[in-house]
């Protein structure tokens, strides 16, 4: 056998490894579970902030499972003096953007 022989040789036995291993998979990406969903818990901390954002809530699975419709809720993005960005749902369209508002430990809004 020639040099020029082998290296062809060698070349088409790496190419076919390479085809054959893109072809196979890892067994873990099918047996894996689905990815869980960690809920994201942000603590309440009453003090005074301005409204960022206003956007409807989502609506919970059993509300929107039941026969009547469900109050709206409004999600509120409050950057706090603090500078902490924190997010409550109210029951009330009264907010908007830019409104100076007070968390208070009562678990009140209000507009300030």
């Amino acid at each position: 056998m020639t040099p020029t022989r082998v290296n062809l040789a060698l070349g088409a036995v790496l190419c076919s490894l390479t085809v054959l291993g893109a072809c196979m998979t890892d067994s873990t990406l099918r047996t894996s579970a689905a990815p869980q969903i960690i809920p994201q818990v942000y603590p309440y901390v009453p003090g005074t902030g301005v409204v960022q954002s206003v956007a409807r809530a989502p609506e919970a699975v059993s509300a929107a499972a039941g026969s009547s419709a469900p109050a709206a809720t409004y999600r509120l993005g409050i950057r706090m003096d603090n500078g902490v960005m924190q997010y409550v749902d109210v029951d009330s369209s009264a907010f908007s953007v830019g409104s100076r508002v007070e968390l208070g430990p009562d678990l009140l809004i209000k507009a300030y």
